[in-house]
């Protein structure tokens, strides 16, 4: 079983996340977007509100099923089956959050997106200067990142991090990055 927020309504999901989706949402307008690690599909259905179309894509069955049935709230959504890395359709941009942690080869998902054409990337990742891997109760993490790490395993794969937020604790909105936020949240443009 793997970690993600699981509630049959945006409100019962945890604050920070609903966030950085619709923090994600005002780059979205208007685009075809892949929401890469939906979940339960929260996220899909915010970026649903503002983008062209929203394709959510999860590893777990459960999820995209709990997806399926609380998040098909737009036409503009529909919901498929991803093992990252793995091709993934073409679209304008792509949502990936608080997913890299959990791969064995965050590299080459973010070549598989990078590969979907996608002119832009919104990413987020656990903060190791703020939540040190080693520290452990992570059970579902493969790592954490420094704003170093993340920004050079972008450029690695032809993303270039053109803004740099954070979210200092789990009820906190996207704002500017302060070097101690829990969370490191990206916007980054294709190279």
């Amino acid at each position: 079983m793997a970690e993600y927020q699981r509630a049959p309504t945006i409100e019962g999901i945890r604050e920070d996340h609903v966030s950085r989706y619709r923090w994600a949402a005002r780059s979205c307008a208007g685009l075809r977007v892949l929401d890469v690690g939906c979940g339960c599909g929260y996220g899909a259905a915010i970026l649903a509100e503002a983008a062209r179309s929203v394709i959510g894509l999860d590893r777990n069955p459960e999820a995209l099923a709990f997806a399926r049935a609380h998040y098909s709230t737009s036409d503009r959504i529909t919901w498929g089956h991803a093992e990252l890395p793995c091709r993934l359709p073409e679209a304008d941009a792509v949502t990936c959050f608080e997913l890299l942690e959990h791969l064995e080869d965050d590299l080459g998902a973010l070549r598989e997106m990078h590969a979907a054409r996608a002119q832009q990337l919104l990413v987020s990742v656990p903060n190791e200067a703020a939540l040190p891997f080693a520290a452990g109760g992570f059970p579902y993490h493969k790592r954490h990142y420094t704003i170093g790490q993340i920004a050079t395993r972008l450029e690695a794969e032809g993303w270039a991090p053109i803004v740099v937020m954070g979210q200092r604790d789990a009820k906190a909105p996207v704002c500017a990055f302060s070097g101690s936020d829990r969370t490191i949240v990206m916007r980054c443009i294709r190279k």
